[in-house]
């Protein structure tokens, strides 16, 4: 599997939830191409490029609808943020708790699509910088910091 899509030379990674099926090349993924991807959190940056995780209680596995291309290529669903997400950024993944897995993969495209309106309680912890390269990697990542230290 590859992270994203690059029609017309830009790169694709996430789609609105509320307007994927206007648009025709995700619409036709909307039907038969649902998949999950499984996360224990995620990173949003606030206006002042301040990185937070978010997570699902301690740090526990969950899963991210998506949709995937023949070439295998994957777009994460994303919706309007709630909180605490909102705080942060205006967008954040469709995040799915177990009984939603099933319905997204399972059900016919409109009603898996009305089965993520709820979403799991997140808690959302300040981390460093060092999660803005992607050759970084460790557990110092995930690592809560001291907001008034580390920005």
């Amino acid at each position: 599997m590859f992270w994203g899509v690059k029609p017309y030379g830009r790169s694709l990674i996430n789609a609105r939830i509320e307007t994927i099926k206007e648009k025709v090349m995700f619409a036709r993924l909307l039907e038969d191409n649902r998949c999950l991807v499984p996360a224990t959190g995620f990173y949003e940056w606030d206006s002042q490029k301040h990185p937070y995780l978010f997570r699902v209680g301690d740090g526990e596995v969950f899963s991210m609808a998506a949709i995937f291309t023949e070439r295998k290529e994957v777009i994460i669903l994303t919706r309007e943020a709630e909180d605490p997400v909102r705080e942060v950024h205006g967008r954040m993944p469709c995040v799915l708790d177990r009984r939603t897995e099933t319905e997204w993969l399972d059900l016919p495209a409109d009603d898996a699509l009305s089965s993520i309106a709820a979403q799991p309680v997140l808690e959302r912890s300040p981390v460093g910088k060092a999660v803005n390269d992607v050759k970084n990697e460790g557990p110092e990542l995930i690592a809560p910091v001291n907001t008034l230290d580390s920005f």
